[in-house]
């Protein structure tokens, strides 16, 4: 059997082994229905109407009394409130078959015992903020609790679902704890929202649906919640449309089981943002003492070690994005799931500082458009697939990285530190790219796995590191190319090259270079193939392209000036003048080096995937099998 063939053969198995996470299919989320209940959202001259007026309240029509500040709704039906009272509270409780809307029509509410609107028992309740109106909640620091009870405990609280709609405008300042919170499923669908909370912003412990509106959340704890971890398909938060800007302390999103994005406009930072990143930004292989740590943070993945979580879009389940608009400055990781994240729309700018996104099972990129603007490592799993879409990425160590998850644990030697170094490689960490556009500029690894590399599609280009501690690329086990366009620059001390069973010719060229310096290939008549010029000093270029043919004669230029269209360095169409030959080179083989004569003195040869100088798959992996 071919190591080709027993590579593919394990591949399938762990796609195999990851098709059963849950989440990965769409089978796997219900987004709620929006119902006819829940779009209400004007009056139709029916209600009952209620005026606070101090410590006074006048009522018109049946269903609500008032008594010691306190103005009881006992019937279902539709009620509107307006006025202003400095020690006010409205209560719901009615049969659990019954509705209840609440129609804000410039209501200001202070309430120092509890919440301003405490819905106790309904079927569902509806807060409609009318159409020009300004209202406002405000609660207080302590609450007046029964004894040994911990809720209510929010500004607006509410024990059955609970919808937002309409147009108006509803400040709510949470003194207490959190601001908006439903014990069942929560519906925003419009509205102007702001709300300031002493600790979590909006709960919603079933589910929380974004479909509309304008939120803002200033939390001093999380943003929004959604924690029910017991029952399937709960403990959910859905965005579908309306926009969101939320700051908050810990996290900005927080689901027990799942987070999906499908559309609307997101805008999040948490704690102090990526600036936390700012003294591991260049060199961070060094900066954190080499293969010790920096204080602060995990010495393996770069997590910070703070038990606080400060994350961004963050999911105890799976994190799904199809579209919307995501932007993000965290402290911590700007995406983070404990299972599976599936990206295949929209557009995310992310900020973090620690990862871009983060998954502990699998990530999967098949659309939209990622830019990851500051991170320590931009992308993170044990198995990372990415089969489409436009990937940008920026890190102070490694640009995409797959490791940890289920171990499968090989000793591997001589690939280590200058060659020497004995360290575990993890045969189930699996980076694969079939299609799509990569662009990554990393001051660690370019792209780093434990286990594999496989690259048979898509536009790959890594602008690399500048120190020898690093490599553009780095596999524990193996590199193989079979297909489209891959342009790796970086310093030459640790290289590897991708292995001699790739189905496409690799090109490796030994030269330095400064930032600004391309490296062209040319065929045999002198015609352009492919140009690349890096963004920082370099002394390794590794190239393969579907034009860069076996057998067929290249000439490599150094320097060369390019023009045309050039994005993130490459020449997509265009010319070249100029430059110095470096050599000519036949692709006689899948991998062929040009200047490495005496190069890595002090570090070992340059070194090409373990198939070549390691004992067969079958032979160094458990239970004989192909990798």
């Amino acid at each position: 059997m071919t190591k080709k063939l027993a590579w593919l053969q394990c591949f399938l198995l762990l796609l195999s082994l990851f098709s059963t996470v849950p989440g990965i299919a769409e089978e796997a989320y219900t987004v709620p229905e929006i119902k006819k209940a829940d779009l209400a959202d004007d009056r139709d001259g029916s209600e009952t109407e209620v005026v606070f007026d101090g410590d006074t309240v006048s009522v018109s029509g049946s269903g609500a009394s008032f008594a010691d500040g306190v103005l009881t709704i006992s019937e279902g039906g539709s009620y509107l409130f307006s006025g202003e009272s400095d020690n006010g509270q409205i209560l719901v409780s009615v049969s659990k078959d019954e509705k209840v809307r609440i129609i804000l029509d410039g209501l200001t509410l202070h309430c120092t015992f509890g919440p301003c609107i405490r819905v106790d028992a309904a079927d569902k309740a509806v807060l409609t903020l009318l159409e020009g109106s300004t209202n406002s909640l405000t609660d207080t620091e302590n609450y007046t609790l029964a004894e040994g009870e911990d809720e209510p405990n929010a500004c607006v609280y509410s024990k059955a679902d609970l919808t937002v709609n309409g147009s108006g405008t509803l400040s709510v300042t949470a003194l207490y704890r959190h601001g908006i919170n439903s014990k069942d499923n929560l519906k925003i669908l419009g509205g102007v929202i702001t709300v300031n909370a002493n600790e979590d912003g909006v709960r919603g412990k079933d589910s929380i649906l974004l479909a509309g509106g304008d939120l803002t959340v200033l939390s001093k704890g999380d943003g929004l919640k959604s924690n029910n971890s017991d029952k399937a398909g709960k403990g959910f938060i859905y965005m579908t449309g309306g926009t969101l800007n939320v700051q908050a302390q810990e996290d900005a999103l927080q689901a027990a089981q799942g987070l999906v994005i499908e559309d609307g406009t997101v805008t999040i930072t948490t704690g102090e943002g990526s600036a936390v990143l700012s003294g591991v930004s260049e060199n961070a292989f060094f900066q954190r003492g080499g293969w010790g740590s920096r204080s602060g943070w995990d010495r393996d993945f770069g997590s910070q070690t703070d038990t606080v979580s400060k994350k961004g879009l963050k999911s105890d389940g799976i994190l799904v994005i199809k579209g919307g608009s995501v932007t993000a400055d965290t402290e911590d990781d700007s995406l983070h799931a404990a299972k599976a994240i599936a990206i295949s729309g929209g557009t995310l700018s992310l900020s973090s500082g620690d990862d871009g996104v983060h998954s502990d099972l699998s990530l999967l990129i098949s659309g939209g458009t990622i830019n990851v603007l500051t991170s320590y490592e931009a992308l993170e799993a044990p198995v990372i697939t990415i089969e489409g879409g436009v990937t940008r990425l920026r890190a102070s160590d490694d640009g995409i990285n797959t490791a940890g998850g289920e171990e499968e644990t090989v000793t591997s030697s001589g690939r280590g530190f200058r060659g020497g170094m004995m360290f575990d490689t993890n045969a189930n960490n699996v980076l694969r790219i079939t299609d799509g556009y990569v662009y990554v500029n990393a001051d660690g690894d370019g792209l780093d796995s434990n286990g594999y590399i496989d690259i048979d599609g898509g536009t790959v280009m890594v602008d690399g590191p500048t120190n020898s501690a690093n490599a553009a690329l780095d596999s524990g086990l193996d590199i193989v190319v079979s297909g489209g366009t891959l342009v790796a620059a970086g310093a030459a001390g640790m290289v590897e090259l991708p292995s001699f069973s790739s189905a496409q010719p690799c090109l490796c060229v030994y030269a330095s270079g400064n930032g600004g310096e391309s490296i062209t290939v040319l065929d045999e008549n002198g015609e352009w193939i492919l140009s690349y010029t890096p963004s920082k000093a370099y002394g390794c270029i590794i190239l393969s392209s579907p034009a860069l043919a076996a057998g067929n004669t290249c000439q490599v230029l150094s320097g060369a000036d390019v023009s045309g269209e050039v994005t993130d360095g490459l020449l997509m169409s265009g010319t070249v003048s100029g430059g110095t030959s470096l050599g000519t080179v036949t692709l006689d083989q899948a991998v062929v080096t040009l200047g490495g004569s005496g190069r890595n003195q002090g570090w070992g040869q340059p070194m090409p995937g373990p198939s070549q100088q390691m004992p067969g798959p079958s032979q160094r992996q458990p239970g004989g099998r192909g990798r």
